[in-house]
């Protein structure tokens, strides 16, 4: 049997063929980049994120969303989503767009993962609520290079989301981050 089945889901399969799939538990949407233009008559990347907006319009009220506080047009999916949000952001200071977001949906009682500047490192921690669960620091993360990898940094925060969303407890996404190599 399967229990959980973990998709990529690309920008010309959905312009092709469609999602492939009815919903989602979980959906995850990264970013929106101008680097995947031109297919299928997507021009600008509005239309781009339209269209990478299907996965959010695939989650059920008991599903969720995972969405980069970053990117504001991936931001602006959370209104498409009829289950719960849980943000993630590699922001660190108050007053930029992430790190604002963040703060204001998790001040509504919302999710997300963030990165806190300690004496020790970057660290990955839950916030929930007012709430911060320590989670694993950047630099125990194979994957991120000792933490210079910034593209792996931002996937370990939607990894650890995604995965906490689908319930996972923080023990093990950490030791799959902790264990995880490229």
């Amino acid at each position: 049997t399967v229990d959980t089945a973990v998709f990529e889901v690309a920008r010309g399969g959905i312009l092709r063929e469609g999602l492939g799939y009815d919903r989602n538990d979980v959906a995850v949407v990264t970013n929106v980049a101008g680097d995947h233009l031109g297919l299928g008559g997507i021009e600008t990347v509005g239309q781009l994120a339209n269209v990478k907006g299907v996965l959010v319009d695939a989650v059920p009220r008991n599903g969720t969303a995972v969405l980069n506080a970053d990117d504001p047009l991936v931001a602006r999916m959370a209104r498409r989503s009829d289950g719960k949000v849980i943000y993630f952001t590699m922001a660190t200071e108050k007053g930029t767009a992430g790190w604002d977001r963040v703060d204001t949906h998790c001040g509504r009682g919302g999710a997300a993962m963030i990165l806190q500047e300690t004496e020790d490192g970057e660290l990955l921690a839950l916030r929930q609520g007012q709430r911060i669960m320590p989670l694993i620091y950047t630099h125990l993360i194979p994957a991120t290079l000792d933490g210079r990898a910034r593209m792996n940094v931002a996937n370990a925060l939607a990894a650890a989301a995604a995965a906490w969303a689908h319930g996972a407890h923080l023990h093990d996404i950490r030791q799959g981050l902790r264990t995880f190599t490229t």
